[in-house]
């Protein structure tokens, strides 16, 4: 399928337009309306039934503004219980994202002058405390233009990141590209609360167009991970704190993607998630310690991390401890 327009790889080393296709843009708005489609990363389940479970969560409060930064629309992400207002948390009850799944909003126009301006602005909020990971954001205005954003900012600009497992189009290289995703969270917490993207940014209509890495790309006007939510049932809410669920299960990854890097894991100060093996590159990180290890061979025996034959994990080496701690092994 042919891209209908091109994302700016703005914040991967080497990288410069993706292509995005119709499959990852939101349904048509009706007249005068802005849409969004939010992408969130995919986890899985093993042969042996494991269940990853991280990039799903609730479903976002967003926002549009336009270039004079009014908010113009917005749609929440959820419902209001009969026995509360929807400034009560408590009644309040969000809807969730699956894990690899996306949700199409379509944002209501706040006052009837706003009817077809341009929603140059995208403004994505925790819709509550479960945090979800974003690997792509699209939008497509009243007037049809469509524009694009990935997940890959979180990483250039320190944010917590991970890797998204979602396929989104063709590089310049034309090689399929898999995007990072960026975590948000409403729990005022270590995550952001949301972001906002100034949407004509990163679009090309260069095919080859190659950047640089820009910093003031993580500022206003440009962009923002701010750390509360505006969604009031989120930004009231108080309670336990969730990291990123795949920090708080006891799971590992193996992967032969050669885009996911352990080492490239384990060394960013700002990567979440589970334990991780990269079989191209021979290495596991343990994303508690941000300590790397060989995988054994013949040649490589002590202080390493061994697997048989099927790449399923049968334990480390000496002086750290057993893969049988692990209550979850997923396979990519």
């Amino acid at each position: 399928m042919a891209a209908l327009f091109s994302v700016i790889g703005l914040f991967s080393a080497g990288l410069g337009a993706i292509g995005f296709t119709e499959a990852q843009l939101p349904k048509a708005p009706p007249d005068t309306f802005t849409a969004v489609k939010i992408q969130v990363g995919l986890d899985g389940t093993t042969p042996e039934g494991f269940v990853m479970k991280s990039s799903g969560g609730n479903e976002p409060y967003t926002r549009a503004l336009n270039d004079n930064g009014v908010v113009i629309a917005s749609v929440d992400g959820g419902r209001q219980d009969a026995k509360g207002s929807g400034t009560d948390y408590l009644a309040w009850k969000p809807r969730n994202i699956n894990s690899g799944g996306f949700v199409d909003q379509v944002l209501k126009i706040h006052k009837d002058e706003y009817h077809n301006q341009q929603a140059t602005s995208i403004e994505v909020n925790a819709g509550g405390d479960d945090s979800i990971c974003i690997a792509f954001v699209t939008t497509k205005w009243a007037g049809g233009e469509s524009y694009g954003w990935l997940g890959d900012a979180a990483k250039a600009c320190g944010k917590q990141w991970g890797y998204s497992r979602v396929h989104v189009g063709v590089g310049d290289d034309q090689q399929d590209y898999q995007p990072n995703c960026a975590w948000i969270d409403g729990n005022k917490g270590a995550n952001p609360g949301g972001l906002t993207i100034y949407m004509p940014k990163f679009q090309t209509k260069d095919p080859k167009y190659k950047a640089k890495f820009d910093p003031a790309l993580c500022k206003l006007p440009i962009m923002d991970f701010f750390p509360n939510s505006n969604f009031k049932g989120a930004k009231n809410y108080v309670g336990t704190h969730h990291l990123p669920r795949g920090l708080n299960e006891r799971a590992l990854i193996t992967s032969r993607n050669p885009q996911q890097s352990a080492r490239e894991l384990c060394e960013h100060p700002n990567s979440a998630g589970p334990d991780f093996i990269s079989l191209h590159e021979g290495l596991f990180c343990d994303m508690a310690t941000r300590e790397l290890k060989p995988l054994c061979s013949p040649t490589v025996v002590e202080n390493c991390f061994a697997l048989d034959s099927q790449s399923r994990v049968i334990g480390k080496r000496e002086n750290v401890r057993r893969a049988e701690e692990y209550g979850q092994v997923q396979e990519w």
